[in-house]
């Protein structure tokens, strides 16, 4: 069952801050990003949920997709439906964020596609329903950060 992947087994060695900073964190992160930059991707800036993770060397987010529960439960009242992705607003979307520069070791696949030699800013789209990884096979700290949300035109 693929749902097995989500299991605290299946994700030894993954330190991610998002499990140890909810509270403020959100607001803060969406803050340091500005309206601007939500406007610039088109994401609801009000309903956002940002989500910082570090990954010391060694540590992995082993294969999962995304089930957008967290943003679903805090946007309930936008009827989030997570099998077709869609809530009142539009399409809810799922974007990855590099923080620090891709150094050897630092990996992001998803499905059969590899991402190496990003750049602090690049964005990419995490497609839904499709399984993906991070992992910091390196010797420096990798950073990202999720940002989930609904999608307007």
């Amino acid at each position: 069952d693929h749902r097995d992947l989500h299991l605290s087994i299946r994700r030894q060695r993954q330190m991610c801050i998002r499990d140890r900073l909810y509270g403020d964190s959100n607001k803060k992160l969406k803050e340091l990003l500005g309206r601007e930059y939500f406007k610039s991707i088109k994401i609801d800036y009000d309903t956002a949920l940002c989500r910082l993770m570090a990954y010391l060397p060694g540590q992995t987010l082993p294969w999962h997709f995304d089930y957008l529960g967290g943003w679903c439960r805090i946007n309930k009242h936008l009827n989030p439906d997570p099998d077709t992705r869609q809530c009142d607003i539009g399409e809810m979307k799922r974007y990855l964020v590099m923080i620090t520069d891709w150094h050897w070791g630092h990996m992001i696949q998803m499905a059969n596609s590899f991402y190496p030699r990003w750049k602090s800013g690049d964005l990419y789209e995490i497609p839904m329903k499709v399984y993906h990884l991070s992992t910091n096979a390196g010797m420096s700290l990798k950073l990202t950060m999720s940002i989930t949300g609904a999608k307007y035109e």
